[in-house]
């Protein structure tokens, strides 16, 4: 029996010890390799700074797990600059990557004039065990959502005076959810199904567990201002009473800061997509703008779809043009900074 015990106790300290959230296996479309700057790209550069100068945050989402070696922080920095933005929303799958990589980016951002936040989402920290307490101390905990968000207080904390994180964005994705969503995180702590919809429903419930999760967020010591981020169909829904809570109101009254995901596919349904959260948004609340990218041209669901960078320029102005009458509108973030890349090379 003896002569177990020491192989029993290395199994119990290697189940102890994988608690760590792995890093997401899928990111957007990598930086692509910059050739020698020419009259097209430079003009292009131009152009994108020209529409968003207006805006106060002029927002880009960048996944620094899908920088490879050959970019330093010095060449994402300068291109991020070329285009006018003065926000980088960095957007981490694990709490592996609070690491010195990443002190290194945000050193390099912040010492380009411009600020870094961090990005977390729901679908990256959301495991649930159901196991006893007994086996809970053996098998692998993964942090959840609030357990990042302390995790980054702290290495805020830890940062040189001069360069903190200007705040932290918490995406709240309980649509993910979705049993007939083929593309959610596997073993979801939970899965809501038409079945059991609207008010008081699965989806319901996992929205006002989304809520309450923020809610305790803020309550974290020397956390950097947040940032809630939602897909722009919760406001919709809550004010057709299909939920009991999700309002622009609601989120407004836990963090003036809210940035609406907008999931327009055209050009022409942008400034829809998000208008009545800015018509309904409480007065003082800052209102941002999310708008993901189509990674192609046929991509047909959640994503801007654009021909060519022209069309992208057009859609990205008229959208803005349409929205700044807004009090509360507060700017734009673009997302993921890799698309745009590729739209400004090519030919």
């Amino acid at each position: 029996m003896i002569k177990y015990i020491p192989a029993a106790a290395s199994l119990l300290l290697l189940l102890a010890g994988c608690g760590r959230t792995p890093l997401r296996e899928y990111h957007p479309a990598a930086l692509p390799p910059h050739p020698a700057e020419n009259t097209v790209t430079l003009n292009r550069s131009k152009q994108i700074s020209a529409v968003l100068a207006p805006l106060r945050i002029r927002g880009v989402a960048l996944f620094p797990a899908a920088i490879d070696e050959r970019f330093s922080p010095q060449n994402v920095c300068t291109e991020l600059k070329k285009c006018g933005f003065n926000r980088v929303y960095l957007h981490i799958t694990s709490e592996q990557e609070l690491n010195e990589k990443l002190i290194v980016l945000i050193t390099e951002i912040v010492n380009s004039g411009m600020q870094a936040e961090i990005v977390i989402s729901q679908q990256d920290f959301f495991r649930r065990y159901q196991v006893n307490r007994l086996l809970r101390l053996v098998v692998c905990q993964y942090p959840s959502l609030y357990d990042v968000a302390e995790q980054i207080a702290e290495f805020n904390a830890e940062l040189p005076e001069n360069v903190k994180l200007t705040g932290i964005t918490v995406h709240l994705t309980p649509h993910l959810f979705n049993s007939k969503n083929s593309h959610r995180v596997y073993r979801c702590i939970y899965n809501w199904s038409d079945r059991s919809y609207g008010k008081g429903g699965d989806n319901d419930m996992l929205l006002r567990s989304a809520i309450a999760e923020l809610t305790r967020i803020k309550t974290i010591r020397n956390l950097p201002p947040v940032t809630v981020a939602i897909p722009d169909f919760i406001h919709d829904r809550a004010s057709e009473g299909e939920l009991s809570t999700g309002t622009i109101a609601d989120f407004c009254k836990i963090t003036p800061d809210v940035a609406v995901i907008n999931s327009a596919n055209l050009p022409s349904q942008l400034p829809e997509k998000i208008s009545s959260e800015l018509k309904n948004a409480p007065k003082g609340s800052r209102i941002l703008i999310i708008l993901p990218l189509a990674t192609h041209t046929s991509m047909d669901a959640d994503r801007l779809r654009r021909r060519n960078w022209n069309d992208f320029i057009r859609a990205l102005s008229a959208c803005i043009e349409k929205v700044r009458e807004y009090p509360e509108f507060n700017g734009v973030v673009v997302s993921p900074f890799s698309v745009i890349e590729y739209m400004r090379l090519e030919k």
